[in-house]
């Protein structure tokens, strides 16, 4: 499958994915364009676009869908990730998560994924530590300030808006839907139920059917 790459990156300008943290962690400078001081820090949305392009390759060797976890902890992208949930058949993990979630069998809601996609790592690195000593691959959506220490594939992008967050889940859903050929689900729904500005509807209709054609 092929994404246009001036379709994709307009949508990640209109949602404001460029937009950083002030503060830059040194393993992230190599996804940023221009670092300032005491100001936003911009994003290179031109990795963005290239790492989601290999994402769908890396999650080659999972069995089926149901094996695939995906995490926010925070609930910045709750619906978001809930739309993703029901059109992959995916696991999603929010405020439910229990320390030993993924390592103790004894617990009634234990899982063992086969990958995970993190939302702002930050927030909660339990989780992290915890999927790396199963050694099961962490994918992360990180800000310019996130320790991608124990992360094994970076996607850079403004985890401070639903706005943005909204934009990169449909995105990855939809990568995901045509390598997976899932035909039955209907990804369009999920991005138009994070919209913060309502009067913006109309505009990104637009832009999405462009990009859909």
């Amino acid at each position: 499958f092929f994404m246009n790459p001036h379709k994709v990156i307009s949508l990640l300008i209109y949602s404001q994915n460029y937009i950083g943290a002030a503060y830059v962690d040194f393993r992230m400078k190599n996804h940023i364009i221009k670092q300032k001081n005491n100001l936003n820090n911009k994003i290179n949305l031109f990795t963005t676009y290239k790492n989601l392009i290999y994402l769908p390759s890396l999650l080659f060797s999972i069995s089926s869908m149901r094996k695939l976890a995906i995490i926010d902890t925070k609930c910045i992208s709750r619906k978001a990730i809930k739309q993703i949930c029901i059109a992959l058949n995916c696991r999603g993990i929010f405020k439910n998560y229990i320390p030993g979630n993924f390592s103790n069998r004894q617990i009634k809601s234990f899982m063992l994924p086969e990958a995970a996609i993190v939302a702002e790592p930050k927030n909660d690195p339990r989780i992290i530590r915890e999927l790396s000593n199963i050694n099961i691959p962490i994918i992360g959506i990180c800000n310019t300030d996130t320790n991608i220490s124990f992360i094994d594939w970076v996607l850079p992008s403004n985890t401070n808006s639903k706005f943005s967050n909204a934009m990169i889940f449909y995105l990855i859903g939809r990568l995901l839907k045509r390598y997976y050929i899932l035909k039955k689900s209907n990804l369009r729904g999920l991005f138009f139920h994070c919209l913060i500005d309502k009067e913006s509807k109309k505009d990104m209709k637009k832009i999405i059917n462009n990009y859909s054609h």
